[in-house]
């Protein structure tokens, strides 16, 4: 992939209480105070980027989590025939890059749709965070429940498919 589309625009600071209130719009921080949003804002890196850049790429190392503030994404994987299928579109209040708890690499490339805004975390920051925010964690578990439920569906659909 050409790295000159990998690259985000300069950060442009969102800090104190506008990265607050982005955090407060995505759901897996749902519940917490306003000082623990704080503290977790203080920690954020925020970048803008431009319609169709990649983010991250399949098979990149995991490192961070990423909270989509504003704009469209998609996420998508190569296909054995090299043509990508994509996996999900997410807006404002979604994030991606959660399975980089487990030290694996990227299962799925991500690409802008429009210009965005996102907010990073490293996994150390999350993984402390979580460590002291069980609620948090458990959120995070059930929204990976959801997401290996739609799964199971979509192979049970596929494998239904007469071929």
């Amino acid at each position: 992939m050409n790295e000159r589309l990998r690259m985000p625009l300069p950060a442009a600071p969102v800090t104190g209480a506008a990265m607050i209130d982005a955090l407060a719009k995505v759901p897996l921080f749902a519940g917490l105070a306003r000082g623990e949003l704080a503290s977790l804002a203080t920690m954020t890196i925020g970048r803008n980027y431009k319609r169709n850049v990649i983010v991250v790429n399949e098979g990149d190392r995991a490192d961070a989590l990423y909270f989509v503030l504003l704009g469209r994404i998609k996420v998508f994987a190569a296909g054995e025939d090299g043509r990508d299928v994509v996996l999900s579109k997410q807006g404002a209040g979604t994030y991606f890059g959660d399975m980089m708890l487990d030290d694996g690499v990227r299962s799925a490339s991500v690409m802008t749709l429009e210009p965005c805004r996102m907010a990073t975390l490293s996994r150390d920051v999350f993984h402390d965070f979580l460590m002291h925010h069980p609620d948090t964690a458990l959120a995070l578990i059930k929204s990976l429940i959801r997401r290996i439920r739609s799964m199971n569906e979509r192979v049970r659909d596929l494998s239904m498919l007469d071929v």
